[in-house]
């Protein structure tokens, strides 16, 4: 190993090479693609988005319905990516703190490249 040289994976690549894995085994499905889930799925599915702990995760009321929204885009997705297993319950509980948490990291790279002066890309 040369002295510039690290243990560290470089991050660039390392995504590059998850996007290409995950696009070759085809585990993405676009919510516009995404059929909704049928018979015991859907109705499972429905009455979980109200389960999901939303204020447990800091959702207010007034954001409830567009978090449900997400909630239910994510679950459809999985329904249709993972047929052989569809919808399970206590599932939406992992999604729901995944969106939040995602939602969290967005706001703070917006937060970061505002503070940086790339107002232009926080959007």
């Amino acid at each position: 190993m040369r002295g510039d040289e690290t243990d560290e994976p470089d991050h660039r690549t390392l995504l590059h090479s998850l996007a290409r894995r995950a696009l070759a085994v085809r585990t993405f499905v676009r919510p516009s693609d995404a059929p909704a889930p049928l018979g015991e799925d859907a109705q499972l599915l429905e009455m979980d988005l109200h389960r999901a702990g939303r204020q447990e995760l800091g959702v207010s009321d007034e954001a409830a319905p567009e978090h449900r929204a997400a909630l239910r885009r994510v679950l459809r997705c999985w329904c249709a990516a993972r047929p052989h297993i569809g919808y399970v319950q206590g599932i939406n509980c992992i999604a729901a703190a995944l969106l939040v948490m995602c939602r969290q990291l967005l706001k703070a790279l917006a937060e970061a490249l505002q503070a940086l002066g790339c107002a232009a890309h926080s959007n």
